[in-house]
């Protein structure tokens, strides 16, 4: 239904961020990026807690913390000092990690996420067992549209238009001919 469609706001196509599954609550824009993304407003998507995939938890011991440390930042901290000092020192309000902080290293939560395989970058951290425990919400960066949320609206009669227009605020749905 949507080929041959884009979406605009203010007359400029749009970035269509798009993740698996919110935290309950998408990501605006500008809590995220600062600034630009005017269209990406916090929007509620309660539905998401509901799903089985919404929270997973990994372990993993400080030695392999250590090492991606090493690898990636040259760091000379040692496992006593990595676990007296790993925190997440910057998150949004709903919990999107921006910045992991060991020792002095600071390190991006998009990075973090990725060096661990979590399903998104909203995620605690705990000490648990001698090891670090990582509790991961949703799936996805937790910007614009969440997939498991407009599936949600879908079965509950909301055309795609309605869908665009609730995730994406202030969008016009064109014809990419217009």
């Amino acid at each position: 239904e949507t080929l041959g469609e884009t979406m605009t706001y203010k007359d400029d196509c749009i970035e269509p961020y798009f993740h698996g599954l919110s935290v309950g609550t998408t990501l605006s824009g500008e809590e995220w990026f600062g600034e630009g993304y005017p269209y990406l407003k916090e929007k509620d998507s309660l539905g998401d807690v509901e799903s089985g995939d919404y929270m997973t938890v990994s372990v993993v011991t400080y030695g392999k913390i250590l090492e991606k440390l090493k690898d990636a930042y040259h760091t000379e901290i040692t496992i006593d000092q990595l676990k007296e000092s790993l925190s997440v020192s910057q998150a949004t309000k709903n919990g999107y990690v921006k910045e992991v902080k060991a020792g002095e290293t600071k390190i991006p939560g998009t990075l973090w996420a990725q060096w661990f395989s979590l399903a998104s970058n909203n995620f605690y951290l705990e000490p648990y067992d001698g090891k670090m425990r990582m509790i991961c919400l949703g799936q996805g960066n937790g910007l614009g549209m969440s997939q498991y949320g407009a599936d949600q609206m879908a079965k509950e009669g909301s055309g795609y238009q309605e869908i665009l227009k609730y995730y994406y605020t202030g969008v016009k749905i064109k014809d990419i001919h217009e």
